[in-house]
């Protein structure tokens, strides 16, 4: 979740390893380094849209006996909100209670879940989550036992309460010195972090809807009051986090050498300035993926977020994705201008709420934007994809190309929320081009024949209201 860091700083190896783990499945998404996109076994653009699902305190996974649990009945409503999705939070905490002890009760009940997913179509992102380094300050994410005080003063000092904003005791000396210790790997911490993701890349290799392991959820740059530069991005990621992410991402791929990283800079490196390599280094790009959050502050218009993220992951062929913005304000128009700018920028996104439950139970205005028609697997490269609420047509634009081996591609759309009256489809060029609904009814299938891929030809889908003067 968000920190408004900006305002508190105010305030106050190598190559590729080919091993014998290898992974049993061969549908696994990965970058195109041509465009930077996600694409599938077959060639085929995939863009995802979903929701986070990160349960910061016991049992650390969103299963009975948490407050909310996702299930089978909870699944089946997010895809008919075309969540394709979850960003499922994996517990450092969960994992390794204790020192050097690898919880098999704790990573049995995630790879149920994951699997339960898998069955229903859904990807899973499993993310490292952290907030304030440990519940010990109201926080989440590594144990207790990892926490090292030195000669740091104990909470919540510099304050005296501690009932302030949260986000505010990132400023304290005892959560800053906990970093610190971390990253200078004082008392092998980062040893046992490793080992702790060695594990869960060899539990989870084997399943098709592994999207991938996110390495750090929203890092602190280190011990700002060991050393107040450690604040600047470019030094925070090349000291602390490179060497990290190239450690984690290295014993990742031994284990699982066919799914993705996902890593992210200090929440305020708004250009990415930091980064000299992606991790793993270019023989990873595609294997790559640079995730971003978007809050505002410290960003403050998504398009500029956008524009610098795609800058960087352009110069280093790896991928990009929207793991984190608002999705409890939908009746804004911020919300709304959010989702509408990813589309523009043909950008995956995963929202953030605190409870993925509550998406239920918001307005129908609000589920008609979130669950917007959008395309989740494209046979061809995306120009054009875009939704108008005022009118609920949808546009899809892609070219064809040979490298592509299917000709197929699926749209998602709630017919119910957005065209309670039926839809008509149209398709240029005409000839060559079949088209019908899926038999789930939330999804268009449209194929192109071959003569239409070995030419490179530029298809077109229309999907509009119907009327009385067009008909599917």
């Amino acid at each position: 979740m968000f920190f408004r860091y900006t305002y508190i700083f105010t305030l106050f190896l190598t190559t590729l390893l080919h091993v014998t783990t290898a992974s049993t499945t061969t549908d696994n998404i990965r970058i195109e380094p041509s465009t930077s996109r996600f694409i599938d076994q077959y060639g085929r653009e995939r863009i995802f849209h979903g929701i986070n699902a990160v349960y910061k305190r016991a049992p650390y996974l969103p299963v009975a006996p948490a407050d909310w649990v996702i299930n089978q009945k909870v699944l089946t409503k997010f895809k008919s909100l075309g969540i394709n999705v979850l960003r499922l939070g994996l517990m450092y905490v969960g994992a390794m209670p204790r020192k050097g002890w690898l919880n098999s009760t704790y990573f049995d009940s995630v790879e149920t879940l994951v699997k339960l997913c898998q069955d229903n179509g859904i990807y899973t992102l499993l993310d490292a989550h952290q907030d304030l380094f440990s519940e010990r300050f109201g926080g989440d994410g590594f144990p207790s036992w990892s926490l090292i005080q030195g000669n740091a003063k104990s909470f919540p000092y510099p304050y005296n309460e501690t009932n302030l904003s949260w986000e505010l005791y990132y400023m304290t000396e005892i959560v800053n010195s906990g970093f610190g210790y971390f990253y200078n790997n004082t008392d092998n911490l980062q040893y046992y972090y490793t080992q702790f993701w060695s594990e869960s890349a060899k539990r989870f290799a084997k399943y098709s809807h592994m999207l991938g392991y996110e390495l750090m959820n929203e890092p602190w740059p280190g011990d700002v009051f060991q050393d107040i530069l450690i604040a600047l991005p470019y030094k925070a990621y090349k000291q602390n986090l490179q060497p990290l992410y190239d450690t984690l991402s290295k014993e990742i791929w031994i284990q699982d050498p066919d799914h993705l990283v996902f890593f992210e800079t200090i929440t305020w490196d708004l250009e990415c300035s930091g980064i000299e390599h992606v991790p793993g280094y270019a023989v990873n790009a595609n294997k790559t993926v640079l995730s971003y959050h978007y809050y505002v502050p410290p960003q403050f218009f998504l398009n500029d977020t956008i524009f610098h993220k795609f800058r960087v992951r352009d110069k280093f062929s790896c991928g990009s994705m929207l793991t984190e913005f608002e999705a409890w304000n939908g009746e804004t128009d911020d919300f709304k201008e959010v989702l509408k700018t990813a589309d523009e920028w043909k950008e995956s996104w995963i929202g953030w709420l605190s409870n993925p439950l509550a998406l239920f139970s918001n307005s129908a205005s609000f589920l008609s934007t979130f669950a917007h028609p959008y395309p989740q697997i494209v046979a061809g490269r995306i120009s054009v994809m875009n939704f108008e609420p005022e009118s609920n047509i949808f546009t899809l634009s892609y070219i064809t190309n040979t490298k592509i081996t299917s000709n197929e591609t699926v749209i998602f759309v709630n017919k119910e929320m957005h065209y309670p009256n039926d839809f008509s489809i149209n398709s240029t060029p005409t000839v060559g081009i079949t088209i019908k609904r899926n038999d789930d009814n939330y999804h268009i299938i449209v194929y192109h024949n071959n003569n239409i891929s070995n030419n490179g030809i530029t298809v077109k889908i229309t999907i509009s209201p119907k009327t009385e003067l067009n008909n599917l």
